[in-house]
């Protein structure tokens, strides 16, 4: 559903890492890979040796979230905006990224089975991002969800000026935001096979028996 990248290294959805044995992979390629690299940057110190800034509109996902925050609290920008290398990010055009990422389905997938520093929420692409069995989508329904997460980013823009930490206080959420985001979810739920919202049992339940089927047809990595 769209690559992310952090610092130098893209990864893709259903991607997995290069086994440290095979060939043109593992530690000793990226080496001399990194050693051609910065040999081809000498002379020009003002710029990156491997630039991976968006070209185009991305989602940026921070690499930790506070374990207090119902939503995960990612960023929609456009390619004037520089991602800090304490980010993921993945093109996405037609805000589909953003959407999935946002929805109350992924926070339960990455809580569930990702790691933490501390108690707070560790990101990371290939454990959560590249499992999250996300399912096929008719056009109809893709579109749906694209523009319910349109509606999350017209609700932050009723609160100009404000970060997505005073956004997303725990307690002190606007209720034009609440209501978007459980537009969006009325949305995602739908494409899981939910009429109403399910508890959090229930939407893990859920995901692991997608899972369980995305894997068995090779769908998921």
């Amino acid at each position: 559903m769209g690559a992310l990248v952090r610092g130098r290294r893209p990864l893709r959805a259903g991607d997995e890492p290069p086994h440290p044995q095979a060939p043109g992979g593992g530690a000793g390629h990226a080496a001399r890979q990194q050693g051609r690299d910065h040999a081809a940057a000498r002379g020009h110190p003002y710029l990156f040796v491997q630039p991976q800034q968006p070209t185009e509109a991305y989602v940026c996902i921070p690499r930790h979230f506070s374990e207090s925050r119902r939503y995960i609290t990612v960023g929609h920008f456009g390619p004037d905006v520089i991602a800090g290398d304490a980010n993921f990010t993945a093109l996405d055009p037609d805000g589909l990224v953003f959407a999935a990422i946002s929805s109350t389905m992924f926070a339960t997938w990455q809580k569930t089975i990702g790691g933490r520093i501390k108690s707070d929420i560790r990101f990371a692409s290939t454990l959560t991002w590249n499992t999250f069995p996300f399912p096929d989508v008719s056009d109809a329904d893709r579109q749906r969800i694209i523009e319910a997460g349109e509606g999350v980013l017209a609700a932050r823009r009723l609160q100009p000026g404000k970060s997505l930490a005073d956004l997303y206080q725990p307690l002190g959420m606007a209720r034009e935001l609440l209501d978007a985001h459980r537009a969006l979810d009325k949305a995602v739920d739908k494409v899981f096979g939910f009429a109403k919202p399910p508890a959090e049992p229930q939407r893990q339940a859920r995901l692991f028996e997608r899972y369980q089927e995305m894997t068995s047809v090779g769908q998921l990595g």
